[in-house]
Formats: C-alpha cells, structure tokens, sequence
C-alpha cells in the first residue's frame, strides 16, 4: 500500500502521456493463450485481496491490461533503457491503484519491483488526476467525443490537480503546463461547429489566464524559497568565517595546519575501520598498508600539535589577564 507520510521527491517525467498511451494501446492485446492465463492469475489477485464483489469484473479487466502491459515491458526490456523505471512506476501506480478503489491488500512480486520508486497517497492522488484528464485528452482524439459535458470534466480535473496541495509543486508544474499548452491547442483547432466549436468556447480567456497566472504564481514561489534557503546558508557560511579564520590564525602559529592533518587523520582512522571492521575491506587499495604502518606515528604528531596549541593558547590568556 502507498505511504502515508509527505510526498517523496516523485519524477513524473515520461509518466504523461507515454506510460498511460502504451497501458491503454494494451486493451487490444488481451486474446488467445495469454488472457486465459492471466484471467486466472487475476482471479487468484482478486481473492487474495478480498476484493469487493461488486467490483470484480472491473478488478478482472484492468488486472487483465496490467499483465499484459508488464509481459511488454519485459519483452522489451532491453529495448527501453532508461525508460524503464518510469514504465514501472506506471505498472506499480495501477497495482496500488486497483487495492486502493476495490478494496484490500497486495503483496509484491519481483519482475519490475526492483525499479520502483516508492509511491505515497498524495503522489497517487496526482496520478489518479493525471489518468482522468488523459483519459479525456485520449477520448478527444475523436472529433464527436469533444462535448461540453467532457469539456466541463475535463476542466473539473484540471482545477483538481491545480489545486492539489501538493509538496513537489515543482514536479507537478511540468505536467500542468503540458496540460495547459493542449488546451490551447484545443482552443485553435476545436472549430467544427457540429462537434468541438462550443466546447471550445468553455476553454475561455478568462479560465486560460487564470491558469496560467497560478503557474507563474507557484514557479515564482518555488522560486523565491528556493533563493531563501540559498540565502540562509549563505548567512550561516558568512556567519562561521570569522570562527574559521581565528581557528586558521591560532593554527598558523604552530607552523602547521592542524586542520588539514586532522582530516587526514580521521580519513585514516575511517579507512582501517572500513579494512579492519567490515565487508568494504575488499574496495580499500593495496596502498592502506602503507597508510596503516604510518597511523602510529601521525598520532603521536598530532598529539603534540594539540598540546603545544593548548599550550600557546594558555600563554596567550594569561598575558591578556595581566
């Protein structure tokens, strides 16, 4: 099941429209030796999920169109490169999607797990909304399908996922723009008045603007929090240099840069953990035998660094006092 906590860091990218075009073009597919397998690996899931009855010939259908969408990303793994993982997480949103609207619970099988990356509820919400308004971008694809009943839908959803109180707003601003630029596709094309002229009266000046004004309005806001955390850090890396440079001022009157031999020493003490401790022994270079049999004496020097800094610094306090 997805998630409950905030919103990870979800990259759509390739998700809308391609993932969701290929699951759909699937539905042709479902005949002959494989369906009668998979129907009854679907009867199997929907049991196993204790599903609703009344839903179960919907589980059937699009349980049916997942496996048949997963056989292809399998049969064609070697051809799809990076575009893998996003397939995946498409396959991965439809097996939590059926759990969520039928009812139960799923396990995990292993042909595209691997690839996933972990989807919460707010991210399935977005690709809940994303689904319906491309169902509806696919359904417009046919001129008599381009009514004001699927015009007012189509909007409907649109504000729904503008409005969605989602934390990755940055994400989800690519597809709103995505979405946002068919609309002004529709209003340039839609002028058959037998079938899409008055639904594309819907898409109005006013709707269009308004739109884009929250697009504008949430990439400036990204914007500006992104530049406020910039500054903030740069405050805080301001803020420490003059710590720094007192510490780089006391370190230079001992003739050496304690800092930098620090580093070196916990590099060193790091690396004999790594060879002497754990399993990561075998990615440490020949080359730490050297560094080993030198641990000892670089000890022993910074040791007297520190005390002879100790030392000056004492000296120094007591001058001031007097």
């Amino acid at each position: 099941m997805p998630r409950k906590n905030d919103e990870s860091n979800f990259n759509f990218t390739g998700l809308y429209p391609e993932c969701r075009n290929e699951f759909d073009q699937c539905s042709s597919k479902m005949h002959g030796l494989l369906y009668t397998s998979y129907s009854a690996i679907c009867s199997d899931f929907r049991n196993n999920i204790n599903a609703r009855l009344s839903a179960n010939w919907k589980i059937e259908v699009i349980c049916i169109q997942l496996l048949f969408y997963l056989h292809d990303i399998i049969k064609k793994k070697h051809e799809l490169n990076d575009n893998i993982k996003a397939r995946c997480n498409y396959f991965y949103y439809k097996l939590l999607y059926i759990v969520k609207k039928y009812g139960g619970g799923c396990g995990k099988g292993d042909e595209c797990y691997k690839y996933f990356t972990d989807i919460d509820e707010k991210t399935l919400e977005i690709m809940e909304y994303l689904d319906e308004i491309y169902n509806l971008i696919n359904e417009f694809t046919i001129s008599h399908n381009r009514t004001t009943d699927k015009t007012h839908k189509f909007k409907w959803w649109i504000e729904k996922l503008e409005n969605h109180p989602y934390k990755n707003e940055s994400n989800l601003n690519e597809e709103l723009a995505k979405i946002i630029l068919k609309c002004e596709e529709y209003r340039k094309n839609w002028n058959d008045k037998r079938f899409d002229y008055w639904a594309a009266l819907l898409l109005t000046d006013s709707w269009m603007n308004t739109r884009k004004m929250s697009l504008n309005r949430k990439a400036s806001e990204t914007t500006k929090s992104i530049e406020e955390h910039t500054e903030s850090l740069e405050t805080k890396r301001v803020g420490a240099q003059p710590l720094m440079n007192t510490v780089a001022d006391d370190v230079k009157n001992t003739g050496i840069s304690i800092g930098t031999v620090f580093i070196t020493f916990s590099i060193l003490i790091i690396i004999f953990i790594l060879y002497k401790y754990t399993p990561y022994y075998s990615f440490i270079k020949p080359r730490v035998h050297k560094l080993r049999k030198k641990l000892k004496k670089i000890t022993k020097m910074i040791w007297a660094l520190w005390t002879n800094l100790i030392l000056n610094t004492k000296i120094h306090l007591m001058g001031v006092i007097k």
